[in-house]
């Protein structure tokens, strides 16, 4: 088996270098495969790759973990390699391909040292990728130069602490790329509940949508932090930093912008669920065009769940994603106590924290960022039970309606 370990490094090796070759680029370093198998055939092969390699970036640092590979036995017993160390060494202009082949770092010979207790590597210059190799090695001097055990990273300075409502909109950037890089965590720098002035642009007639909607500012909120499921993780952020959604209901000048839940007023809706519904292409196209444009930068892409249908036992609907949405009945009430309302939390979604009393859920129109003090009803993405065409809603008092 471990035999057979061995020759799979070999082979991945020997592969890169064909890769390689055939792009016209410079192959993986000169290596002595014919040695290499002999070492395989008579035994004397270096020792396995690391497990677990990991690496955090910091400011002007990086942190490294990893653990150690046991020793090697035949499938009889018998002991093949013994690892004696791990080597870890860097440049900046590409992987180490050696142990002499670069700055090393530290020559560990205390296994698993930095299993849990990371290697800190300081004095580095931000926002240069620094290239790591770790190079395993037996009692005998035969070291593992498998690609396996390489990573990468790049330090960067922490951003300061600023306000939501008072950060710079490069501020803003900075903090929330800073999260996704694991740099910070966004918990630490803003809270449920802050706001911010943003401009949205005119918003003509769309896909999905039938209307038109003025330029105006808007307040926006922060209704979770770390709450939405990303579709795709970002290094190891399985969570959308923060989720925003407007304070008040899109108006002209604190007068009413209607906007029909299928996008019209000859509704379709018939038995469908969120995911067929055209507000949901108005939504991630004309809207998301709308926002400032580093914001748009910033936005990513979740997972939203949905239940199936009108009935009064929908079941689970498809899942969507969205860089925009309607929120959910259990996202914006938590418990199904309306009694047109028949999905659950695990088929829609968590509340968001945001949402924890009515008053927070009553919004009017907005008149230049802030209420205009006239409350009115607004959409919810989850269908009712009461009729085919209806639609669950946030009525003027903040209770739920349809």
């Amino acid at each position: 088996m471990a035999r057979t370990d061995s020759l799979n490094n070999f082979l991945i090796d020997v592969s890169q270098a064909i890769k390689n070759k055939k792009k016209d680029e410079t192959p993986i370093p000169a290596k002595d495969f014919d040695k290499e198998i002999e070492n395989l055939i008579t035994g004397g092969v270096a020792p396995m790759n690391v497990k677990n390699l990991v690496l955090k970036p910091g400011d002007s640092s990086l942190k490294l973990t990893w653990t150690d590979p046991e020793d090697t036995y035949d499938d009889d017993g018998t002991l093949l390699v013994t690892w004696a160390g791990t080597k870890v060494v860097y440049k900046t202009n590409g992987y180490p391909t050696s142990p002499t082949d670069g700055i090393l770092i530290v020559d560990s010979t205390t296994k698993n040292a930095y299993k849990t207790n990371p290697l800190e590597i300081n004095d580095l210059t931000n926002n240069t990728t620094y290239y790591i190799s770790l190079f395993t090695y037996s009692d005998t001097g035969l070291y593992n130069e498998n690609i396996a055990n390489r990573i990468s990273g790049t330090p960067s300075a922490i951003p300061a602490k600023v306000p939501f409502a008072t950060a710079t909109d490069d501020e803003v950037k900075n903090i929330i790329e800073a999260h996704y890089k694991g740099l910070i965590n966004i918990e630490d720098y803003w809270n449920v509940g802050d706001t911010r002035k943003m401009h949205l642009n005119a918003m003509a007639k769309g896909t999905g949508a039938d209307e038109t909607h003025v330029a105006q500012d808007m307040t926006m909120v922060i209704i979770g932090l770390n709450h939405d499921n990303l579709k795709t993780e970002i290094n190891g952020r399985t969570k959308a930093a923060i989720t925003l959604q407007c304070k008040e209901l899109l108006g002209n000048n604190g007068e009413a912008e209607w906007a029909y839940i299928w996008g019209s007023s000859t509704s379709t809706a018939s038995d469908s669920n969120y995911s067929k519904n055209p507000r949901r292409t108005w939504l991630n196209g004309t809207f998301v065009n709308s926002l400032p444009n580093y914001v748009q930068s910033l936005v990513k892409t979740v997972v939203k769940k949905n239940i199936a249908n009108h009935s009064s036992n929908p079941g689970a609907g498809p899942d969507t994603e969205d860089k925009a949405f309607l929120t959910s009945y259990p996202e914006m009430f938590g418990s199904a106590s309306y009694s047109n309302y028949k999905g659950s939390v695990a088929l829609e979604g968590e509340q968001y924290p945001y949402y924890n009393s009515n008053s927070r859920r009553i919004k009017s129109w907005n008149k230049n960022g802030v209420a205009s003090g006239n409350n009115s009803y607004y959409w919810l993405r989850s269908p009712s039970s009461y009729d085919s065409y209806y639609w669950l809603c946030v009525a003027s008092d903040g209770s739920a309606y349809n």
